[in-house]
């Protein structure tokens, strides 16, 4: 099983227009730093999931070219992880599938799309309620909720091995409980090191502590803002972090569009 990064940045992608600050201009260089809006496959051997679709859902199924999905986990209803809906329909459409695709969602935000965008022809929102459990081929998935700014948001745990929660500022106590020792959890860090931020996402520090809270043994940072600097300044800066802190663990990566995590016995395996 692996899950693959389609898109790893904010709500507004980057390189952005008229930008010239250096991680835009490395995001132009073809460099780490050029991020699409979140999104993100989880392939196992029966089993293709898609995280979220957004805005640049097109361009990334064009250049993953999935055969098939089986589901689309959505996070919340920002248009960053939900403006794709109506290029995700046409997709669909294109593919022949004999079922309409299932986009699982709480009832509420299912309310909402469904006035924003009346006609999907080849989606079909299925509902969702917290830590209600869901089996979707050969994945076990347990949605949990997060709090991100005052709209109903989800992560999702599958199995005991990971975890994604991409918008999030705080963890209730029962989602704090099903991610205890997970052993990989990929995490909002939206804001760089100590940054003024807004009140719905983590800065880079915040994000390993909750890493350190929830005893996981791999944490990824995903959601990753313009407030970074490029991509490989700010690996060490979370290196140099880590060191100066005597942190041995989590073990932190910094997601980027394209990166493959694979979980294997041995990455289940905690010492």
């Amino acid at each position: 099983m692996f899950l693959q990064f389609l898109g790893t940045g904010p709500a507004g992608a980057i390189p952005r227009a008229g930008h010239t600050d250096a991680a835009c201009m490395d995001a132009r260089k073809g460099g780490k730093s050029r991020r699409r809006r979140s999104a993100a496959f989880l392939i196992s051997k029966e089993t293709v999931l898609l995280i979220d679709a957004g805005p640049d859902i097109l361009e990334q199924l064009q250049k993953a070219r999935p055969q098939k999905i089986d589901a689309v986990l959505l996070t919340h209803v920002h248009a960053d992880a939900t403006a794709g809906l109506p290029l995700l329909d046409h997709w669909a459409g294109s593919m022949g599938f004999a079922t309409k695709l299932p986009i699982l969602t709480d009832a509420a935000t299912a309310r909402r799309l469904r006035v924003h965008y009346p006609h999907l022809d080849y989606l079909q929102f299925v509902p969702i309620k917290p830590f209600d459990r869901i089996q979707i081929g050969d994945q076990d998935i347990l949605p949990f909720p997060v709090i991100h700014g005052d709209v109903p948001t989800y992560g999702y745990r599958f199995g005991k091995a990971l975890a994604f929660a991409s918008d999030a500022n705080d963890l209730p106590a029962r989602s704090r409980r099903a991610l205890k020792h997970i052993p990989v959890l990929i995490l909002d860090g939206a804001f760089f090191f100590f940054q003024k931020r807004l009140p719905s996402h983590l800065t880079t520090d915040e994000t390993i502590e909750w890493g350190q809270r929830l005893g996981v043994k791999q944490l990824i940072v995903t959601q990753i803002g313009h407030t970074y600097p490029p991509h490989h300044k700010a690996v060490t800066a979370v290196r140099s972090y880590m060191n100066m802190h005597g942190m041995k663990t989590p073990a932190v990566r910094l997601a980027y569009d394209g990166l493959r995590v694979s979980i294997t016995p041995r990455s289940l395996h905690r010492p």
